[in-house]
Order: structure tokens, then C-alpha cells, then sequence
């Protein structure tokens, strides 16, 4: 498997509902489960602080610039497959696999319009096409703050991007603001993920955004003693080659849908029916080095997107065939090949699914 089913973000997810007397879904993770019961929990409140892209292997590159984060590392545990945000803050606060939420990957292909779509913008992946498609309508989610209303406790979701003024310091700030009247918080940052994908792993850019966070993270728990903070990542991060979807006309040209779909290293394609088995060869041949291929069966029998009941729209989602990086490369879109990400997620290494729980403010 590409995540740990014992130990992963749904676990984590599950810990707390489980913590606060809720309604869970799936097993939680067990060391949690026993750190937050001797932190008091429920009595105790607790924050989660989710910074995207922070995963193990970014932390122990910048351990140096975010010392107070990396020596607060406590578990570790894998993100959900694929790790890339739209999935994985999806489980994370729904307590689901991908494959029960349906929310898989970046970018999806939704079966009543040929362009895919941005999940998490609900709008197509062309930007000149400015019709909002109502993503949440399609694959409604019941999210942690809703969970905790039907239980008849307190939770807030605070997203650090769609702050009037968003800026970490004021994501914090705006916490501190809610915490007297919620049981639990989560936090959630846009950063190490957006100067990781700009500059790449090892760049100083990243550096100085991390020494920022792990300084303002120290302050903010220091300044809150009487409740438990967890820091987390959604996925980490690998510096990342591509391939053009262009570069061999034959390949090209068994596409049903010229535009992939997902992930640049969680790739699937839709496939014309009498081109199936020349898809495959062509697959092998080109890009067998580079990625796991799965027809939509195999991807089904190995459970790749989770566990659980599958969404209603799950097979139609997922497309003919899936390619999973297994090293540096991916796939582009850009005819141009000279707007990609230096740094990119959402494939099966170790540097992209391992996460560090880090807990701060324990008293054990």
C-alpha cells in the first residue's frame, strides 16, 4: 500500500473524534488515542495546526531553520494516497478515505464536462473557461466543525488563505480569537507547499519561510500552555522532473480526453476503447520506469484511494488507467514545458507520504 492503513491521516482524524466522545468512521491511531487521554482530552482543549507541504523528510532537511518543530516531533504517521492537499485535508477533516469522500486528487474530471475541473476552486482547469462548477454540491463533505455540532461540542475550521488579511501571524491571531469559545481548532497554512513548489526542496527561500513558521509556532504554543497543540502536514514534498503528455504522438493519440487528470505523479487518463491494449504497450514502453500503472481494476483490487464504501461517483472518477511516480518524474500539460513546479507531491515516496505529528503544550 502507498499509506499506512493503521497509521495515517484518517487515523488521525479519527483519534480526535474519538477523544471528544464523537461518532469515528475507521480505527483511530492508538499512540495518539493514549497521548490525548493522559493530556485530559476532552477537558482539555486542543489545536491542530496544519502547515501543507511540511511533511517528515521537509522537516529533517530544515531542522535547522525550524528546530522548535522538529524536536516537538512525536509520531509518524503516512498522509492518505495520493498525498496531495485536495485529498488529503479532505480525510483529515472528514475522517474518510479519498475513496469515500470522491475528492482524489488536484484537479478531477467530473462526467458532465470534457475540461477537468479545480477541486478546490471549483472551476475548470483552463483559465479561460470562468464557469464555477459547484464541486461541494457534487461530492458533499461533512467536515470536523459539523461533526462536532452533532455531538453537541465546539469546533473551528480556520483556512489562513481566505483571511481578509492573510498573513500566518493573523492566522494565529484569529485562533487565539476563537479559542475560548471552541473545544478544538485546526489551523490551516498554505506554507512551506507554495515557496516548496516555487523553489524547491534545499532552497534557502524555503528556509527562511520555515524558520518564520517554526518561530511563530513556538511563540503561539508558549503563549498557551493550557492546551494541547499537535502540529501536522498534509504530504511532503519531492524535487520533480516531467514528461510532456505530447512528447510521443502515438501515446498521445490513444487519449479519449486530451487532458490528464489528479496529480502530475498520480496521473490518470481516459482511454479510447479500441486503444487500450496499444495504450498499454505504449505505457510500458515509455513510462514503465518512471511510474506504476494500474488499469481502474487493479486500482479498485488494491485499494489505492483508502478503504471504506467507495463514493457513488468514485469508478466514474477515476479514469482508465493510473500512473504513480515511483521517482523523480511526472507528468505536464504545458506545451511550453517552462511553467512547472521545481518541487511536487502526490506519488509514492517515502519524502512525499511521511508525516511528523509534533505535540506541544503535553503533559506527559
Amino acid at each position: 500500500m502507498f499509506y499506512n492503513p493503521k497509521a495515517n491521516l484518517v487515523s488521525v482524524s479519527n483519534s480526535i473524534l474519538k477523544a471528544f466522545g464523537l461518532k469515528t468512521y475507521h480505527p483511530s491511531f492508538k499512540p495518539l488515542d493514549r497521548l490525548l487521554k493522559a493530556n485530559k482530552v476532552p477537558t482539555r482543549k486542543v489545536i491542530l495546526i496544519l502547515l501543507d507541504g511540511f511533511g517528515s523528510h521537509i522537516q529533517y532537511v530544515y531542522r535547522k531553520e525550524a528546530p522548535h518543530i522538529y524536536k516537538a516531533r512525536r509520531f509518524q504517521i503516512t498522509s492518505v494516497y495520493p498525498p496531495t492537499t485536495t485529498a488529503a485535508t479532505t480525510s483529515l477533516l472528514t475522517g474518510k478515505y479519498p475513496l469515500e469522500t470522491g475528492w482524489l486528487g488536484w484537479t478531477e474530471k467530473l462526467p458532465m464536462y470534457e475540461m477537468p475541473v479545480l477541486m478546490f476552486a471549483s472551476k475548470f482547469a483552463d483559465s479561460s473557461k470562468d464557469t464555477e462548477i459547484k464541486t461541494n454540491q457534487y461530492l458533499p463533505l461533512k467536515e470536523l466543525d459539523s461533526l462536532f455540532q452533532e455531538g453537541k461540542k465546539k469546533a473551528k475550521l480556520i483556512l489562513g488563505f481566505a483571511l481578509k488579511d492573510p498573513t500566518f501571524i493573523n492566522l494565529l491571531a484569529e485562533g487565539e480569537k476563537a479559542l475560548k469559545d471552541n473545544d478544538f481548532l485546526y489551523l490551516y497554512w498554505t506554507d512551506p507547499d507554495s515557496s516548496l513548489h516555487r523553489n524547491g526542496v534545499g532552497s534557502k527561500a524555503v528556509g527562511d519561510i520555515v524558520s518564520s513558521l517554526d518561530r511563530e509556532v513556538n511563540d503561539f504554543a508558549s503563549k498557551h500552555p493550557e492546551s494541547l497543540i499537535l502540529t501536522i502536514a498534509d504530504h511532503g514534498h519531492t524535487n520533480t522532473g516531467y514528461h510532456s503528455i505530447y512528447e510521443h504522438p502515438d501515446f498521445f493519440d490513444c487519449l479519449k480526453n486530451p487532458h490528464f487528470f489528479l496529480e502530475p505523479r498520480c496521473t490518470s487518463f481516459l482511454v479510447k476503447d479500441d486503444k487500450k491494449k496499444v495504450f498499454l504497450g505504449l505505457a510500458r514502453k515509455y513510462y514503465g520506469s518512471d511510474f506504476y500503472i494500474y488499469s481502474k481494476k487493479q486500482a479498485i483490487e488494491k485499494r489505492i484511494f483508502g478503504l471504506g464504501k467507495p463514493n457513488k461517483h468514485f469508478k466514474e472518477l477515476l479514469g482508465d488507467y493510473l500512473f504513480i511516480a515511483k521517482g523523480k518524474m511526472g507528468f505536464s500539460q504545458d506545451l511550453t514545458m517552462d511553467e512547472l513546479f521545481v518541487s511536487h507531491h502526490a506519488g509514492s515516496t517515502e519524502a512525499e507520504k511521511n508525516i511528523n505529528i509534533g505535540v506541544f503544550n503535553s503533559l506527559v
